[in-house]
C-alpha cells in the first residue's frame, strides 16, 4: 500500500516531531505525515499531572532500551547495565520527562556557531525559544530573555518549605540569585518548567491539540518505520510496519527524521546510512559513508538523598494520597499535585572559581523538596537501585534529594546496530567516565554539596546530615576521592539527555552527519531534526533546546528566513497590529477603536462555535468579546461530579426574577436566581451536560411556523457535524456521527440505573436511543462529555482554534450598546478595565449572549418595543418584540429515599482518594458522572397523543444521594442562592440516608414571559418575569407527570424490590389529601422552578411575522449587519435541554453568514 503525501513526512511524534508538525501544517498547501511508533495516550491524565510523572516511565510508552555493560560506571546497576528511556508515545519525552525548561548557557551555541552550524549562536537560537514561550512568571513577562504569547506555557512550580532554606543556604555562601534562564546564570534559582497552569506542558498539548484538526495534517500512531527509502541518493519516501502490515508512503519534498539520539541514527544505519564498514558487516547497502551513532553524549546524573531532622518541610507520600490535594489539583490546578516531582530549586556552578564567568557551569544541582515515597515503584521506573534505595532510610522519615547533573562530560560512547532487523535493539554504549575529567569534575561537585551547602547555619538549623555513605564503598575513607570516585561509579547513571548522534557541522566537517541547515550530508530530501543533531551537549536540560532546534527547522523547510532577531520583531509586532488599532489622540481618556469582520458578542455557547467556524478563513478577522473571564484553567469545570461547583462566584450573573403570582410560593419574595452564565463558554462550562436535541417535530414545527430552513431534515446535518459520537453501537446510527469537535459519551451507569430499566420493563415503557428522532420511552443519557471531561464550547471549538492569529479575544469587557447609523451596524461600544472602547466592524455584529443578555442588549442599542424604549428614553431603530415571548422549561425535583445501600453515589465517593486516583489517571470512576444523572424517560401525559406529539414531560434520574448540604447551599443549590424552598430540603432526610433525584421537566410549557429593561442604564439587571403556570394546562401536565413518577414507576416491582418510597409530603401542603391534585398543584407552585433553559427572547420567524425579531437567516429586521444567534431565536421551546440545539444553531448560522450552500441540501 502507497501512500503520497506531496510535502512533508515526519517520522517519529515526539518532542520535535509535533513542533514540526504543527508549523509546517499551518501553511495550508503543506500536507504532513507524522509517522509515530507509540501510541495516542494523551488521554491518560497520569501524564499532565507533574508530581504522577514518575508514573509515566512504567509500560509500553517507553522502548526500554539498555546499555551494553559499562566498564567504568554503573558499578551498582544490574550486569553494569542501565535502563535508557527513550519515549515512545505521541509527545515523545515531553510527555514523560521531569519537566524542566533549560536553555543551557548562551557559550554552548556560541560554540556550534564557531565550530561549524553557522547560523546557531545564541543570537541566533533565542528568538526561537522566545516563539515557542508563554512565560507565566509575572516578573519575567518583561524580560528580553522571555516572551508570552507562545504555544508552550512556561512556569514555576511551587516552592515547598524546604526551597527557602536553599536560598538562605545561597545567600549564606554569596551564591546570587537569578533568571534560570538568563544567558550566563552561575548561581541559584527558582525552577522554571513546562507547566501550563498545573498541567504539564508537552508538546502534544502545546503543538498538537491547536493543529490536530487541520486537514493537512495526518497522524499514524502505532507504526514502526523501518526505512528511508533512498533511490539515487534523492529521499522518495519511508516505509513502515502498522498493524502487521508493511506499507510505503511517499514523499514530494523531505522526510524528516526525528525519533531521538538513539532512533534517529538507528533508523538512518538501517536505511544506509552510517559508518561503511558498520553496515557492510551487517549486509546493509551503504547509500552513504557518515559517522552516524558516533559521538553519543549524556549528562551524567547522581541522586544524593539526604536526611532531615525537621518534619514538613517536603512533600511526602501522605501528599500522593491525600484527597484535599487531589480536590485542590482538580478544583484549581494548585496544591503538591503540580508540583514536577518536588523539584523546584537550580544552582549552576563552575567547579573552578578561576574559571567562573569564561565557560558554561560544569555541574547543576535540582533540589527535589521531596521525601522519596514508594521505593517499589520508583524501582520498577527504573529510577533506583539497590544501592540507592539503602540511602533512603532516614530514621526521621524525612529527606531530600538533589541531583546532581555532570553537564559538560567530554566522554564520549555510540549507537550501533545490533542486526539489520528493525526490531533488534541497537547496541547503547555510553561510554561514561571515559575521560577522566569527568569523575574529577564530579567529585568536586559531591564534596561541595556535602560539604559546602549542607553545612550552613541555613540547613543545619533544619538537622540537615551528610549524604550517607553506601556499603559498597564502606572500605574507603569517608569523603576521600576514592570514597566519592566509588561512590559515583556505583550510583550515577543517565539523565535520560542523549544527544549527539547525528552531529550537527560544516559540510566539509568529517565528525559530523547533517549540515547547518540540519540536511543529511550526501542524500537529498533527507533531514534529522531533535537531539541527535547538537554538536555538542547543552548545559542543561534537552528539552527546550529541542523545541528551539524544531522551531528553527520548521523555518529552514519552508524557506522562511530563518535569522530572527530582536530587532525584526518589533517592527513585524507593530505592523502587524497597526492594521486592527487606530487612536484617536482627541479624547482625554485612552480610548481606540478596532476594526473587524466579525464580533461575536458572548463568549458562551453559541458564540464559541461561531469563533471557530468563521475564522477558519484566514481572511476573516473575528472577534468575540465577553463579560466574565476564561477560567477554564479551574478543573472543578472539567470534573462532571464536581459541576456543582461552577455555579459558585462570579461566573454567573444572578439575575433574579421579578415576584411571581402563580409559583415559586416558597421561594424568597416568590423570585428566584435565574443562572445567566458569565465566562468563556458560557453555560457549556457549568451546565449538566446533557445532550438533548428535542423532537424531530420541534424542527418541523419551526418551519412550518414561517422558519423556513430549519426542519429537522434541514438541521440534523449540523447536529451530526459537531458531534463525535463515543458511544460504539450508536456509530453507525444516521442519527450519529463521529470525527467532530463535540465529544458525545454516555456516563457510568450506576447500580440504581438498572433498576430503572426494569422498571420500564415492567411498564413496558421501549428502550430507545435519547436523541433518535420521535423517543418516547427510556434511554441511557448521553453527555458533552469527552474521555471523562466535560465537553464545553471552550474545549471543543475555541481550544483547536485559540491561536489562529485571525481570531481575537477580549474577556472582561462588557458590550453596552451596538452602534447604528441609518440603521447599519458599525461597531459596538464596550467596556474593559472602567475604559470605554469603541470596535468597527466591516461584516456583521452577531449577538450571542443568551435569552437574558441578548434582548438587553438590543433594547440598549435601541431595538426593542417603541413603548418600552420610549419610557427609558432610548433612541429607538426599529421597533420590534425584543424580550417578549420568553419561555422556560419548569423543573421540580422530587427526592425519593431506598432502603437498600449501596445503589447511588453518596458522599464519601466526592472524597474518596481511590476515586480521585481513578479520575486522574484513567478518567473512569464515579467522577465521570455528571452529578450522578444516567437514565432518562420521555413521555406523553395523554397516551392516545402518542406518536402524534412530541413529549410533555422528562424525567432525568440522578443515581446520587445528595451530599454536603452545606456545599450545596454555597453553590446555589439550597434556599440562599438556587432558592430551592427549606421545605423541599426537608425532604432530603431519608432515615436510612440513601435516596436518589428525579429532574421532572415540563418540556412544552405553554405559559409565556418577558425580559424587559429596568433603566438605560447597562449595569441594570433586565426585568425577568417568567410568567410560570399563567396557562393553567401547564400545572395539569406536571400533576399528571409527578403523579405518574409517584404511583406508577415508583410502585414497579423494579423499584420496590430496593425499598423505594413515596416523594414524601412537604409541610407547606399538608392541608391537602397527599397525591390529590390539590396536593400536587401545592407541592409544584411551591418546588418548581426554572430549569435555566429560558429561550425565544428575540424569536425567529417569517419576515412578516409581527411576532419575530429575526428573519430565517437570524438577521435582526430592518437593521444591516446584525444577527443573533444563541437560544433566543428559537420559536418554540424544543423539547428537551438546550445546549446541543444552540451548537447546532450556532453550526448553521456559520454557513449562512459566510454563505455556504446549507449541508444536507
Amino acid at each position: 500500500m502507497a501512500l503520497r503525501y506531496p510535502q512533508s513526512l515526519d517520522s517519529r511524534g515526539g518532542s520535535a516531531g509535533l513542533v514540526l508538525a504543527n508549523r509546517l501544517s499551518e501553511d495550508k498547501n503543506n500536507e504532513v505525515l507524522v509517522i509515530e511508533a507509540g501510541d495516542d495516550t494523551a488521554s491518560n491524565p497520569t501524564f499532565a499531572v507533574p508530581l504522577l510523572s514518575i508514573s509515566g516511565n512504567i509500560g509500553d510508552t517507553v522502548w526500554n532500551f539498555t546499555t551494553v555493560p559499562q566498564e567504568n560506571s554503573l558499578f551498582g546497576f544490574p550486569n553494569q547495565t542501565e535502563r535508557t528511556c527513550a519515549a515512545k508515545l505521541l509527545g515523545g519525552g515531553s510527555m514523560l520527562n521531569g519537566m524542566v525548561y533549560s536553555r543551557g548557557n548562551f557559550r554552548d551555541y556560541d560554540e556550534w556557531n564557531a565550530n561549524g552550524a553557522t547560523g546557531w549562536s545564541y543570537a541566533d537560537v533565542l528568538p526561537y525559544f522566545l516563539k515557542s514561550e508563554d512565560v507565566q512568571i509575572e516578573e519575567l513577562e518583561q524580560s528580553v530573555y522571555h516572551s508570552d504569547g507562545g504555544l508552550l506555557g512556561v512556569s514555576r512550580p511551587p516552592l515547598q518549605k524546604l526551597a527557602k532554606h536553599i536560598f538562605r543556604a545561597a545567600e549564606e555562601l554569596g551564591v546570587p540569585v537569578g533568571d534560570c534562564n538568563e544567558p550566563d546564570l552561575l548561581g541559584v534559582c527558582s525552577l522554571q518548567t513546562t507547566i501550563d497552569r498545573g498541567r504539564r506542558a508537552s508538546t502534544y498539548h502545546a503543538f498538537l491539540t491547536p493543529a490536530r484538526r487541520r486537514p493537512n495534517l495526518h497522524i499514524k500512531t502505532n507504526a514502526m518505520v523501518t526505512k528511508v527509502l533512498i533511490e539515487n541518493n534523492i529521499t522518495v519516501g519511508v516505509e513502515y510496519i502498522q498493524r502487521s502490515q508493511k506499507h510505503t508512503a511517499v514523499v514530494n519534498r523531505e522526510v524528516i527524521v526525528s525519533a531521538g539520539a538513539i532512533n534517529s541514527p538507528k533508523l538512518l544505519m538501517l536505511s544506509g546510512i552510517g559508518p561503511r564498514d558498520h553496515l557492510e558487516s551487517l549486509g546493509i547497502d551503504v547509500k552513504v559513508d557518515l559517522p552516524v551513532g558516533q559521538n553519543l553524549t549524556d549528562h551524567v546524573l547522581i541522586r544524593a538523598f539526604t536526611c532531615i531532622r525537621r518534619p514538613g518541610l517536603t512533600i511526602t507520600s501522605k501528599d500522593f494520597a491525600s484527597p484535599k490535594n487531589f480536590l485542590k489539583y482538580i478544583t484549581a490546578k494548585t496544591g503538591p499535585l503540580t508540583s514536577p516531582f518536588g523539584a523546584d530549586v537550580m544552582m549552576k556552578m563552575v567547579v573552578d572559581p578561576a574559571q567562573a564567568g569564561q565557560q558554561a557551569p560544569d555541574i547543576h544541582y535540582i533540589f527535589n523538596s521531596l521525601t522519596f515515597p514508594f521505593p517499589g515503584l520508583l524501582a520498577r521506573a527504573g529510577m533506583l537501585t539497590d544501592t540507592l534505595v539503602e540511602s533512603l532510610d532516614c530514621p526521621t522519615k524525612n529527606s531530600f534529594t538533589t541531583s546532581v547533573a555532570l553537564l559538560r562530560p567530554k566522554s564520549r560512547g555510540t549507537v550501533s546496530l545490533q542486526s539489520a532487523h528493525y526490531e533488534d535493539q541497537p547496541l547503547i554504549d555510553p561510554n561514561y567516565f571515559a575521560d577522566p575529567d569527568d569523575m574529577a569534575t564530579l567529585i568536586k561537585g559531591m564534596r561541595y554539596l556535602n560539604n559546602v551547602i549542607v553545612d550552613t547555619e541555613a540547613l543545619q538549623s533544619i538537622g540537615t546530615e551528610k549524604i550517607k555513605p553506601v556499603s559498597k564503598c564502606s572500605r574507603h575513607s569517608y569523603d576521600s576521592d576514592d570514597h566519592w570516585d566509588c561512590f559515583i561509579r556505583h550510583t550515577a547513571g543517565s539523565a535520560w539527555h542523549m544527544t549527539s548522534t547525528c552531529k550537527m557541522g560544516a559540510v566539509d566537517d568529517t565528525s559530523a552527519v547533517v549540515d547547518p541547515q540540519l540536511r543529511v550530508k550526501g542524500i537529498d530530501g533527507l533531514r534529522v531534526v531533535d537531539a541527535s543533531i547538537m554538536p555538542t551537549i547543552i548545559s542543561g536540560n534537552t528539552n527546550a533546546p529541542v523545541i528551539m532546534i524544531a522551531e528553527k527547522a520548521a523555518d529552514m523547510i519552508q524557506g522562511f528566513n530563518a535569522k530572527l532577531t530582536s530587532d525584526l520583531l518589533l517592527p513585524v509586532f507593530v505592523c502587524f497590529f497597526s492594521k486592527r488599532i487606530v487612536f484617536i489622540p482627541d479624547f482625554t481618556f485612552p480610548f481606540y477603536i478596532l476594526i473587524f469582520d466579525y464580533f461575536t458578542l458572548g463568549g458562551g455557547t453559541a458564540g464559541l462555535v461561531l469563533a471557530n467556524r468563521l475564522s477558519e478563513d484566514k481572511n476573516n478577522e473575528v472577534l468575540v468579546i465577553e463579560a466574565g473571564d476564561d477560567t477554564t484553567s479551574n478543573p472543578s469545570y472539567a470534573v462532571p461530579l464536581l459541576s456543582i461547583l461552577g455555579s459558585i462566584g462570579d461566573t454567573v450573573w444572578d439575575f433574579t426574577t421579578v415576584p411571581q403570582d402563580n409559583s415559586l410560593l416558597q421561594f424568597p419574595n416568590q423570585t428566584e436566581r435565574t443562572c445567566a452564565f458569565k465566562l468563556l463558554g458560557g453555560g457549556s462550562m457549568l451546565n449538566g451536560m446533557m445532550y438533548s436535541r428535542g423532537n424531530f417535530r420541534d424542527y418541523d414545527e419551526w418551519d412550518a411556523s414561517g422558519a423556513t430552513g430549519w426542519s429537522y431534515a434541514d438541521v440534523l446535518p449540523y447536529f451530526l457535524k459537531s458531534e463525535d459520537v463515543q458511544i460504539e453501537e450508536l456509530k453507525q446510527s444516521v442519527y450519529h456521527s463521529d470525527g467532530g469537535l463535540l465529544g458525545v459519551s454516555r456516563p457510568p451507569l450506576q447500580k440504581l440505573a438498572k433498576h430503572i430499566f426494569r422498571a420500564a420493563e415492567e411498564l413496558g415503557v421501549p428502550v430507545g436511543d435519547c436523541n433518535e428522532p420521535d423517543l418516547l420511552g427510556v434511554c441511557s443519557i448521553q453527555t458533552t462529555i469527552d474521555r471523562g471531561r466535560r465537553a464545553s464550547t471552550y474545549h471543543a471549538f475555541l481550544k483547536p482554534a485559540r491561536r489562529r492569529p485571525n481570531l481575537h479575544i477580549k474577556t472582561n469587557a462588557m458590550v453596552t450598546k451596538v452602534l447604528i447609523e441609518n440603521n447599519i451596524t458599525v461597531g459596538v461600544e464596550y467596556i474593559q478595565r472602567s475604559q470605554k472602547h469603541t470596535a468597527m466592524v466591516n461584516r456583521e455584529v452577531i449577538v450571542s449572549a443568551g435569552a437574558i443578555n441578548s434582548p438587553k442588549l438590543l433594547m440598549l442599542s435601541g431595538i426593542g418595543p417603541r413603548d418600552h424604549l420610549e419610557s427609558l428614553g432610548i433612541d429607538v431603530k426599529v421597533d420590534l418584540p425584543v424580550g417578549q415571548n420568553l419561555t422556560d422549561h419548569v423543573l421540580t425535583r422530587a427526592f425519593t429515599c431506598i432502603r437498600r445501600p449501596g445503589l447511588t453515589i453518596t458522599s464519601k465517593d466526592f472524597v474518596s482518594p481511590k476515586n480521585f486516583l481513578k479520575y486522574i489517571t484513567a478518567k473512569t470512576g464515579p467522577l465521570t458522572s455528571p452529578f450522578g444523572a444516567d437514565v432518562m424517560m420521555k413521555m406523553v401525559v395523554d397516551p392516545a397523543q402518542a406518536g402524534q406529539q412530541a413529549p410533555d414531560i422528562h424525567y432525568i434520574f440522578n443515581s446520587l444521594t445528595f451530599p454536603f448540604p452545606g456545599l450545596l447551599e454555597r453553590a446555589g443549590m439550597l434556599t440562599t442562592t438556587v432558592r430551592i424552598p427549606q421545605h423541599l430540603v426537608e425532604t432530603l432526610d431519608c432515615p436510612t440516608k440513601n435516596s436518589f433525584t428525579t429532574s421532572v421537566a415540563l418540556l412544552r410549557p405553554k405559559s409565556r414571559g418577558t425580559v424587559s429593561l429596568k433603566s438605560a442604564h447597562h449595569e441594570d439587571q433586565p426585568l425577568i418575569d417568567p410568567n410560570y403556570f399563567a396557562h393553567p394546562d401547564d400545572i395539569a401536565t406536571l400533576i399528571k407527570g409527578m403523579r405518574y413518577l409517584n404511583n406508577v414507576v415508583v410502585g414497579t416491582d423494579a423499584m420496590q424490590s430496593i425499598g423505594t418510597e413515596k416523594i414524601k409530603p412537604v409541610s407547606k401542603c399538608s392541608s391537602h389529601s397527599y397525591d390529590s391534585d390539590d396536593y400536587w398543584d401545592c407541592f409544584i407552585r411551591h418546588t418548581a422552578g426554572s430549569a435555566w433553559h429560558v429561550a425565544s427572547t428575540c424569536k425567529m420567524g417569517a419576515v412578516d411575522d409581527t411576532s419575530a425579531v429575526v428573519d430565517p437567516q437570524l438577521r435582526v429586521k430592518g437593521i444591516d449587519g446584525l444577527r443573533v444567534v444563541d437560544a433566543s431565536i428559537m420559536p418554540t421551546l424544543i423539547a428537551g435541554n438546550t445546549n446541543a440545539p444552540v451548537i447546532m444553531i450556532a453550526e448553521k448560522a456559520a454557513d449562512m453568514i459566510q454563505g455556504k450552500s446549507p449541508l444536507g441540501r
